[in-house]
Order: structure tokens, then sequence, then C-alpha cells
């Protein structure tokens, strides 16, 4: 991966530059669509934070890959540098990192799927242990990045061959994951309405997860698959062009990188898009514009509050309620549908 190739001049220079300005207008796209992102996540009450922070940290590698990226658009000197370059470090690193976080998305599923009781506990929503393991699997990156910089070529292929192995496990693992979430979504149907093994909080974690479960059932797969495809051509990139044919590889990196830049996207897409709350927050969100100018226009026929008109039957029983009284008559409603569904 490492070589003194550093001064011949690539080919293809023309349709690389081409690729380049492509490439910068899709990065744009995907930083705007990242801060959308982010503001929509954590805005959002309802998304367990571990598995909020979880999928921050894997699109803020995401962009950062990219971000280092515009380095390479400023650079016209038609040469590419093999060596262990500031640029080159970073993008492995957030790569190394965003695979293993692939690891950690299916551990915090698994555990809200299996162990919902303890999920629901108020020390759960504490993301102190996925720091921590981030922390000692960024260590264990750098310490294995440095041990491939010492080690030359021989090294560096090993380094993406254990990347490749990942992918692989990743891959199996998901199909499994899948596998056993959809049993144990049919296990949890037919009880989560027996209110003698299950409290309401924890019947509502459950339904929850459900709800969750209907991004990450493609989230999860979409992410492995692009790991295991981006490592795929990382490996053509680094045995075969950067070997047989040197001047092509800055031509193969650019088109590289302008298949990962569609799957970021895409893989912010899929949370904001299949997850009911996060959707109805992009709606929300899209048309804030239009509803702030609506509220603008309006004019109240005076400064008191607004009053309500309760309408009672024959009976004397009110037939219409403010809205505060019909919060506490729907959560009474709900409270009172557990208990009967119990019985």
């Amino acid at each position: 991966m490492f070589s003194s190739w550093n001064t011949s001049s690539s080919c293809c220079m023309v349709t690389t530059k081409s690729i380049h300005l492509a490439d910068f207008f899709i990065l744009l796209v995907a930083i705007s669509l990242y801060t959308v992102y982010m503001r929509i996540l954590h805005n959002n009450k309802v998304i367990h934070v571990n598995l909020k922070l979880i999928l921050t940290i894997i699109s803020t590698l995401d962009i950062s890959v990219l971000l280092v990226r515009i380095a390479d658009f400023l650079d016209f000197s038609g040469t590419y540098d093999f060596g262990p370059t500031l640029q080159n470090s970073i993008k492995m690193i957030c790569f190394s990192m965003g695979t293993l976080s692939l690891f950690n998305l299916l551990a915090e599923r698994s555990f809200a799927l299996y162990a919902y009781q303890w999920y629901e506990r108020p020390e759960s929503a504490r993301p102190h242990i996925i720091i921590m393991i981030y922390l000692l699997q960024f260590i264990f990156v750098l310490i294995a990045y440095r041990m491939v910089e010492n080690g030359g070529a021989k090294a560096a292929q090993l380094y993406v061959a254990v990347l490749f192995c990942c992918a692989i496990v990743a891959l199996v693992t998901t199909l499994l994951y899948v596998l056993s979430a959809r049993l144990r979504q049919n296990c949890v149907r037919r009880r989560r309405f027996e209110l003698t093994r299950h409290s309401i909080s924890g019947q509502y974690q459950m339904a929850e997860n459900q709800r969750c479960d209907r991004f990450i059932a493609l989230y999860i797969p979409f992410q492995v698959l692009s790991f295991f495809l981006t490592t795929i051509l990382g490996g053509v990139l680094v045995f075969q062009v950067q070997r047989k044919d040197p001047r092509s590889y800055l031509l193969f990196h650019s088109l590289l990188y302008l298949t990962i830049a569609p799957r970021v996207m895409i893989s912010m897409l899929i949370p904001l898009i299949r997850h009911p709350a996060l959707y109805k927050q992009l709606k929300q969100l899209l048309c804030r514009k239009g509803s702030y100018k609506a509220v603008d226009h309006m004019e109240l026929s005076s400064s008191e509050q607004p009053k309500y008109i309760i309408v009672h039957s024959t009976e004397g029983k009110p037939l219409t309620f403010s809205p505060e009284e019909e919060e506490a008559l729907y959560f009474q409603n709900y409270s009172t549908a557990w208990g009967c569904s119990a019985e």
C-alpha cells in the first residue's frame, strides 16, 4: 500500500478532475443532509440515547472520510502519495472505526431486543459504556495502524485483508440478527399483553424497539453490504491497480469515493424515512417555514386566552374537552386499555 511512487503523473487527469467536481457537489449535499439528520436525531426523545450515539458516530465517521477528500480537490499536481500522510491515516482510521461500529450497533440492538427490561432502566440511558468501548476501539485501531506504517507493504495488505474478514463476519452476524429478531418479535407479539409478566413501561419499550427495527432491519444490512463492497473495491485498488498500473490509481481512487458519497447519504435517509418519529420530525422541519409564515399572518381577536365551548349531553355528561382534559383522558383510556387486554 505504501510505496515510494509519488512523482509520476497520473493518467486521465481531465476525467479525474471532472469526477472531483461531481464529488464536490455531492459532498455539499451530504453535509447539508448530515446537518439535518443530526438536528432531527438529537431532538428526538423516542429513540434510545445509546442508539442515537452509535448512529451519530457512524454518520460522523462517514462524513469525516468525505471531508478529507477536500485535500484531493485542491491538489492539481496529478500525483498521489502512498506514504503514511495525515490524509491517508484519517481515511483508514475512520473506515476501520466505521467497520467496528457495525458490531457495536448489532450488540446494542441485541441488548434492546433480548434485555429490554434492563434496557428501560434509567442507568441504561447513560452511554458511558459505549463511549468507553469506542475509546478502547480507537486506541486499538491507532496501535494497529501504527504497526501497519512500520511494517510496510505486506503489513498494509494484511490490514486490508483483516478489514475484509471483519466485513464478512459482520455480514454473517447481520443475517443471524435479522433471523433472530423476527423470531423474537413473533414471540413478543404473542405475550405483549401479559401484564403479569411485563409492566406497562416494559410493553412500551418493546413497542419502541419494534418501531426502531423498522429501519434497523434495512439500515444494518445496507451498511454491512456497503462496507463489504467498499472493502472489496479498496482491495482491488490496493492489490491490483496500485501494483500493475499506478498511473491509473488516482482515477480509480476518485471513482471509489464517488460510490461512497451516495452510500453515506442513503445511510442517513433510511432512519429519517423508515422510523415514524424521525419521519414526522422531518416533515415538520420541511414544512416549518411555511407554518411560521401562516402563524405570522394570524391575528387574534383579543389578547385574552382562547376560550373553549363545552358541550354537554342531555344527561349532563361533557361531549367536548379542553386540550388539557383531552390529554388526561387519552392517558386514562390508554391505561384502561392495557388493563382490559390483560384480562
